[in-house]
C-alpha cells in the first residue's frame, strides 16, 4: 500500500478538492472505527492527540460511570504512553 504522507502542494486546491479530501478521510475512517477500532483510535490520536484524550475522558465521566476510577486512570495512561513514545521517536 502506497505512504501517501502529507499533500506537498496545496497551491491549486481548492475549497471543493479539500471538501472531497476530507470526506474521502472521513469515509475511511469511518468504515475502520466499524472494522477495527483498536486501529481506529490509534489513527485518530495520531492526527489528534489533545482531542482524543479530552474526548476519552469526557466520555468516561458521563457515560462509562460502571467503570473504576483505577480502570479510567489506566486507559488514559497506557493511551498517554502510547503517544509519548510516538512523539519521542520523531524527535
Amino acid at each position: 500500500m502506497a505512504n501517501l504522507g502529507a499533500i506537498v502542494d496545496t497551491t491549486n486546491l481548492t475549497d471543493a478538492d479539500w471538501a472531497e479530501i476530507d470526506k474521502g478521510f472521513s469515509k475511511a475512517l469511518d468504515e475502520l472505527a466499524d472494522r477495527d477500532p483498536v486501529q481506529f483510535l490509534d489513527i485518530v490520536t495520531a492526527y489528534f492527540p489533545h482531542a482524543v484524550l479530552e474526548v476519552i475522558k469526557d466520555e468516561h465521566c458521563s457515560k462509562w460511570n460502571s467503570l473504576t476510577r483505577s480502570s479510567t486512570k489506566s486507559t488514559l495512561q497506557t493511551i498517554v504512553r502510547r503517544q509519548a513514545k510516538r512523539e519521542s521517536n520523531e524527535l
